[in-house]
């Protein structure tokens, strides 16, 4: 989800603050929640931008350190390359190292690879 825009943070504030309405009755007014409401007001008052500080949404979940290491992976080993277009058909040997660092940097990716597999085998 994009951060809302400057403009509307204004509007917000400034028809707060015009008594306009409650904040409740503010929310509803442009369509957005309280708590955005509520922060706002509080950077307002406190003399802060209401400029948003960044896109929105989730963070990545992978660091450009984990990045790394993915892409070296998948340089020395292609087979490895498995692990993102198709985790149902990954096969590993137990105790390759790299695919241990792989398993403890995307522990959620070795979940559901593990639980497809188990899957594929019948278990």
């Amino acid at each position: 989800m994009k951060p809302y825009p400057l403009e509307l943070r204004l509007h917000v504030v400034a028809a707060y603050e015009e008594g306009q309405g409650t904040i409740f009755e503010i929310a509803a007014l442009f369509h957005v929640g309280l708590t955005f409401i509520k922060k706002a007001l509080r950077l307002s008052r406190n003399g802060e931008s209401l400029e948003p500080k960044h896109g929105g949404g989730a963070k990545p979940s992978l660091n450009e350190v984990n990045l790394e290491v993915l892409r070296a992976a998948v340089e020395t080993r292609p087979e490895s390359r498995v692990i993102i277009e198709a985790p149902v058909d990954l096969h590993f040997d137990i105790g390759d190292p790299l695919i241990e660092r792989v398993e403890n940097l995307f522990p959620r990716l070795a979940d559901s690879v593990g639980q497809a597999s188990l899957a594929r085998v019948g278990y």
